[in-house]
């Protein structure tokens, strides 16, 4: 499957190239250079470069991008960092071979990264580690036809079990991104049948088929932002929800809204409001009830009357 990533690879190491001749180009020479990609995939592209180890930066003096340091690790006639992610788990999915092979083939294979950005690879293999699939195999293939269809922008066919149901259904999805949170693994896809993107839990896959059928991801989806807004990985639209809590659980609140996507005002000796832009009220709902009396939705209205209909609910049950 190697060849699928020839073109987007194919246009970082273009990137690459680039830079390390020229120190003064700009993004739209960039996206030029890459056969006229907006601006916008560029900075990705940048991102994703960044990443993996390649250090770039804007020099402002100069009115464009260059190295800021030549001793790195060179990829460029290497392994990509997913080839690599992929060869690893590939490891772990081989039964016959002793494991001290295994580690010494795997440490060998992280050799080819660079220092830093090791850490972060070990990391994601340990917490893939963390959930397991019916079958044990499946694990790595899923994964790999999730990352060759990513790559190749093409629309998955998955056979799904939601929380809420009890039968898998097959459902056709752009897979956009492949994120760990909280112990588990997720597919990030959008689902024509909604307008946002849906968390698809990759342990509840039952099957996965790369289809012909192609679709590019926008260039406006950015995965760190999406995954900050997010709670706790329910999908849903992005909804701006206006919070009131206690003083007392001020750290904790800070803890659970990322700073970049959230602001505190009206702080008094008791209380604050907190305003942020979050997806997946579901989840947030179940939090919120779990503070009790030291949270309270102030906006969307609607939110509020459900908070209300819900607590009003569990009134109810414990007076009968």
């Amino acid at each position: 499957m190697w060849h699928k990533y020839r073109n987007k690879v194919t246009k970082l190491l273009m990137i690459v190239k680039a830079i390390k001749n020229n120190e003064d180009l700009k993004r739209e020479d960039l996206a030029r250079l890459c056969g006229g990609v907006s601006k916008q995939t560029v900075s990705n592209y940048i991102n994703i470069l960044r990443k993996i180890g390649y250090p770039i930066a804007y020099n402002y003096s100069k009115n464009g991008y260059e190295l800021y340091r030549h001793d790195y690790t060179n990829l460029e006639n290497g392994f990509t960092p997913d080839e690599l992610l992929l060869l690893l788990l590939a490891l772990d999915s081989l039964k016959n071979f002793s494991r001290r092979d295994v580690n010494n083939l795997k440490n060998k294979l992280l050799n080819f990264l660079p220092e830093d950005n090791r850490d972060e690879i070990q990391k994601v293999i340990r917490e893939m580690n963390t959930y397991s699939t019916k079958k044990d195999e499946n694990e790595f293939i899923f994964l790999a036809k999730v990352y060759e269809a990513i790559i190749d922008e093409k629309v998955l066919s998955i056979f799904y079990k939601s929380a809420t149901s009890d039968k898998a259904e097959r459902e056709s999805v752009l897979p956009y991104a492949v994120v760990w949170k909280r112990d588990k693994c997720y597919l990030i896809a959008k689902n024509s049948n909604y307008e946002w993107p849906i968390n698809y839990r990759l342990d509840r896959v039952e099957d996965v088929k790369i289809t012909n059928e192609q679709k590019e991801i926008p260039d406006s989806f950015n995965l760190e932002k999406y995954v900050a807004q997010t709670w706790r990985m329910f999908s849903g639209p992005l909804v701006e929800v206006v919070l009131k809590f206690s003083k007392e659980i001020k750290s904790l609140v800070k803890d659970n809204f990322h700073v970049d996507y959230r602001s505190i005002e009206n702080e008094d000796e008791e209380d604050f409001l907190l305003t942020a832009n979050v997806r997946g009220l579901k989840g947030l709902k179940i939090w919120l009830l779990s503070l009790g009396e030291n949270a309270e939705v102030l906006k969307p209205k609607y939110f509020r009357k459900e908070i209300m209909e819900t607590v009003q609910s569990i009134e109810r049950k414990y007076k009968n």
